[in-house]
């Protein structure tokens, strides 16, 4: 028996369209609780459990600040990126990494950290109505600036030197992650 090539064509985008649904079916099935997994983490253990963000993790163990990270907050906590790091030797600041150091190296990395839930969306809205640049204390009791800049939301240090938002809005059980490129420094540096 011999199919009209039209028939045998739309055979197959039925069963094609078909098979689809069912794919697209199970992976909206699945999505919510990949989402409610990620959200029932918290800061410390989304830097812990993601590949790019572990020498971040390493030095908030080094620096005793792990265990803030685990408390109630909400925080937002720009997380430099494991390439945020590298950049360190690259302006000469790699001794930052050895022990007598740690005390400036926490610091620094509590110069990421602010009280309160902030997306990407509400920084947007703050700096739209702010002319585009907004001041956020730090839990290290200095400042930092969100500026907006060429479509892009920017985190600024009182030296301006700047980190891009890479990946922005990442709830977690006690705040929000929003990974930068670069490491900024508070202004007692």
């Amino acid at each position: 028996m011999k199919f009209p090539q039209q028939a045998l064509v739309s055979l197959l985008c039925y069963f094609s369209i078909s098979y689809c649904a069912a794919q697209t079916k199970n992976l909206v099935a699945l999505t919510p609780m990949a989402f409610a997994l990620e959200k029932d983490e918290n800061l410390l253990q989304t830097t812990a459990n993601t590949n790019d963000l572990r020498t971040l993790y390493t030095t908030l163990e080094k620096v005793n600040l792990s265990s803030l990270l685990e408390e109630e907050g909400p925080f937002t906590f720009f997380t430099p990126n494991n390439n945020a790091f590298k950049h360190l030797i690259h302006i000469g600041l790699e001794d930052l990494l050895m022990e007598e150091n740690l005390p400036k190296l926490k610091a620094i990395l509590s110069h990421h950290i602010i009280k309160g839930q902030l997306s990407a969306a509400q920084m947007l809205k703050q700096l739209t109505n702010n002319g585009g640049a907004v001041t956020y204390e730090t839990l290290h009791g200095t400042k930092i600036y969100a500026v907006f800049k060429d479509g892009e939301i920017l985190i600024q240090d009182g030296f301006g030197n700047c980190a891009k938002i890479v990946k922005a809005d990442l709830n977690r059980s006690n705040g929000i992650i929003h990974k930068v490129d670069h490491l900024v420094f508070p202004s007692n540096f």
